[in-house]
């Protein structure tokens, strides 16, 4: 199975079944094991990991997007989740403004457990993922392999 040849497209969707279901699952595994860790808070706290979803998504479409376009490029996407989650975690204690704050998908999602949970930003956020991940996949048909 390995001799035979494969597509680039191919190709890079086996890599994405495991890139954003291995998230999914792990997200799920984590809210799962926290929920129970907390006893009878097992569907708030799991409904708050995979609400994250969405965001890690957003991320992994930008690095499909880079990667697409160019192998190069692809690094950029490390650079982009060190600023979401730096954003995330001192943002807040710096006072960055909401301007800088809202470069990362994580911070348009709704704040659970214990907030409203909104649907708007996490469909608004998964279609950005798939459009990033489509633009991304069709740079990398077009692209010249040899660079």
């Amino acid at each position: 199975m390995l001799a035979n040849a494969v597509g680039r497209l191919r190709w890079a969707c086996g890599h994405l079944v495991v890139a954003f279901g291995g998230a999914a699952l792990i997200l799920s595994l984590g809210g799962l094991g926290l929920g129970l860790g907390y006893g009878h808070e097992l569907g708030p706290v799991l409904g708050a990991c995979l609400v994250q979803v969405a965001a890690v998504w957003t991320l992994g479409g930008l690095a499909v997007l880079l990667h697409g376009v160019s192998p190069r490029l692809a690094p950029g996407a490390w650079g982009a989740a060190g600023v979401a989650l730096l954003l995330g975690w001192i943002g807040p204690a710096l006072n960055v403004p909401q301007a800088a704050m809202d470069l990362s998908p994580f911070g348009h999602l709704p704040k659970l457990p214990g907030g409203e949970m909104t649907w708007t930003p996490v469909l608004i956020l998964t279609a950005i993922a798939l459009a990033l991940t489509a633009t991304g996949l069709a740079a990398l048909r077009r692209r010249d392999m040899s660079i």
